[in-house]
Parts: structure tokens; sequence; C-alpha cells
């Protein structure tokens, strides 16, 4: 007996792939959608220290760091982001004292005219120790986010810098 095998033409292969298209592109959509609606944070790994009161007007704090950070957010409505208080190490040591976060609440402004993810550089200020030398300085510090459309979350902020010189206007030289 013979057999005839019949072999797909490119045309019905172009026609089957046409149709398997749209199936991907869907599929691959749906989790970026769910990762979509997030807030994070990305180091710089600038930083400057804030000597005596000189920028307790313009920052918040006396004898602590200022660090400049990139903050993103996919989420398409205002965001309040509240800190919980900072873990960090000065030249490598821990430091022991509870540090403050300045500003705390910090208000992100969405800006609908713009693609998300809206990214902008912040600037927060850290406060725990009689001293503010220049050393390199890292740590971790947690928040939590609420948006004005009802969502929420929560995250880490991890930064760190080599040094912490002297603030230019308050500021890290990442933010000028």
């Amino acid at each position: 007996m013979t057999s005839s095998v019949t072999r797909p033409t490119r045309r019905t292969l172009v026609k089957g792939a046409a149709w398997s298209v749209p199936v991907v592109a869907v599929a691959g959509a749906a989790p970026a959608f769910a990762a979509s609606q997030e807030v994070w944070f990305e180091n710089l790994q600038s930083a400057c220290k804030l000597p005596g009161a000189s920028c307790e007007k313009d920052r918040g704090v006396t004898k602590g760091y200022a660090i400049a950070l990139r903050l993103c957010s996919n989420v398409r409505s205002d965001v309040l982001i509240s800190f919980a208080d900072a873990t960090v190490s000065l030249g490598g040591a821990p430091a022991t004292t509870g540090w403050d976060v300045q500003p705390d609440p910090l208000p992100i402004n969405y800006d609908e005219t713009l693609p998300v993810p809206q990214c902008d550089v912040v600037v927060i200020s850290v406060e725990g120790e009689p001293n503010s030398a220049n050393v390199s300085i890292s740590g971790v510090i947690p928040f939590t986010w609420t948006s004005s459309s009802g969502l929420s979350g929560s995250g880490i902020v991890n930064f760190s810098a080599a040094s912490t010189p002297p603030c230019e206007n308050c500021t890290p030289a990442a933010a000028l």
C-alpha cells in the first residue's frame, strides 16, 4: 500500500503563523501589566554631608547626609511615599543610632502628558549621627506608598556612595 504525505505549503505555514502572533502578544502583555503598578528607587551613588545646621532650612536635618536617588513610578496617579527609619553604615561601620529620613512623606505628582514610567531625581536626607564626616555611606530605607487611585505597595531603598563631600547648595552632585 502506498501512502502519500502531504506537506504544508509556505502559504499555509504563514497563515498559521499569523494566527499565533496575537496569542503570543496577549500572553506577553499580561505579566507586564501586572508588574506595571509599582514605585522604585535607583541608587545614583551620589551623596554629600550636611555639616552643622548649614542645610537645616533646605533639607530638614542637622549634621546629616543628603543622598540623590532616581525615583521611578508606573502608577498613573499621584503617589505619597512614607519612609521608616534608615539603617546606615558610615565608613563601613554600622551606625548605631536611629536615622530619620526627610522629606517624609515624599509626594510624587503624576503628569498625564508624559509616558510611564515617569522618573525623576529626588534627594532624601538622613540624620542620626552627631558628626557628618566625609566618609563612604551605605544603607537601606524601607518605604510604603499609596496612590490617589487607591493602589499601594512597599519596598526598600538601597543606597551607597564612596564619599560624602560637603554639599553644594545642600544638594548632592547627581541632583544638580
